[in-house]
């Protein structure tokens, strides 16, 4: 506990003599006297030691002395300070130590107002506290030093502070600690209406929390960032929805909500300028054909958060395919299909010749399904867009992107494919530009 230090090289000529007694309940103990000069750091080692109860003898000077007890018959370990202790002359110099326990209150406050706070008092390098209470309390320790930790009860981050303190026979130590907090509130929402939900707090990137509270609901945090993850209750599509460095500010409160309405999405069908009020409209999950909602008596579509496509059909048998798009929750968005069409030709070859065995794929933007497809050769049909193009012949596939197709203009790309095994180019074309 304490640092080693050296007896003062300035002392008084003639040695003195002391002698340190220590008694619990008038009865005399045994104990141990360590010597330290005056104003020794804490946890100095001892200049020297000597049994208690007994007389030694010691340079003339200025001395702390620190007098240990050891644990015995159920009674902590003790340890008491006598400072500045002068020490000179012939004549006995006693110093009588009446062993018993001090007292210690602990005030806690919250932005200036009282609060209730946990306290633990531990000696140095234990993990089982001597005592433990509520502030506002007085903890019975035996004399010594300790580690006093004071955690903020109704705090969810549990803020602490730890203060080393010495505890004086018959004494009462205070200690008053002060906190800051702000407050969150967290709320989850569906069409408005409040929904049950698990809040969890996490400091910012960890991957796991520290605390978990209901929603809707309030927490107080020390000011900071935290991360927030909701975890809704029953039959909602997202499983946890999180929301990064959330601010909390001292003696203000925060309030953050997740709406899990789901989206809403409008369709409108338009042919040669006019909308078509019968078409068939059914929403998929992006690259798929499984229907992913039902239309709304008000035609539109309620989804959740994902990646889907509209596919609508015209009473003529038309059809024609909008997407890839994306949605979140609560988002409105408007989709128009129109069937103004415009026309692309891709001619496959190979040097001079048609590659009669090619076949031709057309991909909207990040589609896994192909919108339209044919021969080299073949027109095809199109909504106005931007489109990927793929030509496939035996086990060659070559790729067009950024495909543009405008409304009422045909369009025309040409692919190179490479001559089939044991096929030589037509004489004088040499398949590629000169020079590469």
């Amino acid at each position: 506990m304490l640092l080693a230090a050296s007896i003062p090289a300035a002392v008084w000529a003639e040695d003195a003599k002391l002698r340190v007694t220590v008694r619990r309940d008038g009865q005399m103990i045994p104990a141990t006297v360590m010597i330290h000069p005056p104003n020794a750091p804490s946890g100095a080692i001892p200049a020297s030691s000597q049994p208690a109860n007994q007389k030694f003898t010691i340079a003339s000077g200025t001395y702390d002395l620190v007098v240990k007890v050891d644990a015995q018959g159920g009674k902590e370990a003790a340890w008491v300070r006598v400072l500045g202790v002068k020490a000179s002359g012939p004549a006995l110099k006693e110093i009588p130590i009446e062993l018993a326990d001090g007292t210690l209150e602990v005030t806690t406050t919250d932005n200036g107002a009282k609060a209730e706070g946990a306290v633990r008092a531990f000696r140095e390098g234990a993990a089982t506290p001597v005592n433990q209470g509520p502030s506002g309390t007085a903890l019975v320790l035996p004399p010594g030093p300790y580690r006093i930790e004071v955690v903020l009860s109704g705090a969810s981050d549990y803020p602490h502070h730890a203060t080393e303190l010495w505890i004086e026979p018959k004494k009462t130590a205070r200690l008053a600690e002060k906190f800051e907090t702000g407050r969150l509130t967290v709320g989850v929402f569906r069409e408005r209406q409040p929904v049950e939900a698990l809040v969890q707090l996490a400091l910012p990137g960890a991957n796991d929390f520290f605390n978990y509270f209901s929603a809707p609901g309030t927490v107080s945090l020390s000011p900071g960032t935290y991360d927030v993850l909701v975890k809704p209750k029953g039959a909602v599509a997202v499983e946890v929805m999180r929301r990064p460095r959330v601010a909390v500010v001292k003696g203000k409160e925060n309030k953050i909500f997740f709406d899990l309405t789901p989206a809403k999405v409008t369709a409108k069908v338009i042919r040669a300028g006019k909308a078509v009020p019968d078409a068939d409209v059914r929403v998929v999950v992006a690259g798929g054909e499984e229907e992913a909602a039902k239309q709304e008596t008000d035609g539109s579509f309620r989804l959740s958060p994902g990646r889907y496509e509209l596919i609508a059909k015209l009473p003529d048998g038309d059809t024609m395919r909008d997407g890839p798009f994306e949605v979140g929750f609560g988002e409105s968005l408007a989709r128009t299909l129109e069937f103004e069409r415009g026309q692309l030709t891709v001619q496959a070859t190979r040097g001079k010749t048609i590659a009669e065995d090619a076949e031709v794929f057309v991909f909207r933007k990040g589609a896994q399904k192909p919108i339209a497809q044919g021969r080299s050769g073949a027109i095809l049909e199109l909504a106005p867009g931007t489109y990927d193009v793929k030509v496939t012949a035996g086990t060659e596939t070559v790729w067009r992107e950024a495909v543009k197709v405008q409304k009422g203009k045909p369009a025309k790309v040409e692919i190179a494919m490479k001559p089939k095994q044991g096929e030589t180019m037509p004489e004088g074309d040499p398949g590629l530009p000169e020079g590469e």
